[in-house]
């Protein structure tokens, strides 16, 4: 794919297969979607969910601030940054 949207039609590809839970997939069109366009805050978004997913809280948290830093209006990625760090928290108290 190589037009100027390419990046959305790749972001949405790979957040489809990580709602399938095929994460090879998901991370495969993810990566291609930055590549694609590393200034496309959605992508950072979807990565951010891909790695709270797979257990990854730090790489979500990074990812997450990424998308937010890019674009900060959009309310939902700080409504997902409150959840994430509130989870992140949370997972910390238990292993003490």
């Amino acid at each position: 794919m190589s037009n100027i949207y390419s990046h959305f039609i790749l972001a949405d590809i790979g957040y489809a297969y990580l709602l399938l839970d095929d994460l090879e997939k998901a991370q495969s069109y993810l990566g291609r979607a930055l590549k694609n366009n590393p200034e496309y805050s959605q992508t950072y978004y979807y990565w951010s969910q891909f790695f709270q997913k797979t257990g990854r809280l730090d790489m979500a948290l990074i990812c997450l601030e990424k998308a937010i830093e890019l674009y900060p209006k959009d309310v939902r990625y700080k409504e997902y940054q409150k959840n994430l760090l509130e989870k992140m928290e949370n997972q910390e108290e238990q292993t003490f």
